[in-house]
């Protein structure tokens, strides 16, 4: 069995944990918050290679909110191992790659373990943020459903959160309708189509966006305070 979260001494109590970054202006401090970031799967066939591959801008927008980003690896077996050693605070599932239909035993070596990731988080009550696929995938975890949307890939469209309306950029090929949601989802925001682009988990710590905060130049106020919320202050 996997270790938990309190068989390991949190980040936080571990002398020496923060550091100063004194050679850029525009970062702060590192605080003791490590985010773990799943990452997509690139094929190299004409290398023999298959690698983990995460869009630089992710670590560039956690720094300057003072988080430290931790990218994770697909090929892990023991999730609930590995990610007791990392002793996370917080884990972004990003975008990339569809997720499969597929039964258990053949699914992808991504979609395995963020399925691991997903259970591990859920059983300890550890916050999850699910990007684009990332959110897509949560959906499936808990029983939802997928829909093939058209005008969704390298475009901007409308969104509505509440009372808040903004254009957000958009880079999906599927979507989740009204009424595909899984088990103890709540839609949190919608684009002008009637397709679901926000979403949270009624008692788990787990929120979805299908749109990139990472893509975004310069961040969006709207979502460092939503990243701020789920992860804590920096």
């Amino acid at each position: 069995m996997g270790r938990g979260r309190g068989d390991l001494q949190p980040l936080s109590r571990r002398p020496h944990a923060a550091h100063r970054l004194s050679n850029s202006a525009h970062r702060g401090c590192w605080v003791n918050r490590r985010l773990g970031l799943t990452q997509r799967v690139d094929e190299f066939p004409e290398r023999c290679e298959t690698r983990d591959a995460l869009d630089q801008r992710w670590a560039g927008l956690l720094e300057s909110l003072g988080f430290v980003p931790v990218p994770l690896c697909n090929q892990i077996q023991n999730t609930a191992v590995y990610l007791g050693a990392l002793a996370l605070d917080g884990i972004i599932i990003t975008g990339g790659n569809d997720v499969a239909h597929a039964s258990l035993a053949e699914l992808p070596t991504r979609d395995r373990f963020e399925y691991g990731v997903l259970a591990y988080c859920r059983d300890r009550q550890i916050p999850v943020l699910g990007v684009c696929r990332g959110m897509q995938i949560i959906n499936v975890f808990f029983k939802g459903r997928l829909s093939p949307l058209a005008g969704h890939v390298a475009s901007r469209h409308r969104v509505t959160r509440g009372a808040q309306v903004r254009n957000v950029n958009s880079f999906h090929n599927f979507g989740i309708e009204a009424g595909d949601l899984g088990a103890g989802l709540i839609a949190t925001g919608f684009c002008d189509d009637g397709s679901i682009e926000a979403m949270r988990h009624q008692s788990a710590p787990f929120h979805g966006l299908m749109w990139h905060p990472e893509r975004e130049e310069p961040a969006e106020a709207m979502d460092v305070a939503l990243i701020r919320e789920i992860f804590g202050t920096a």
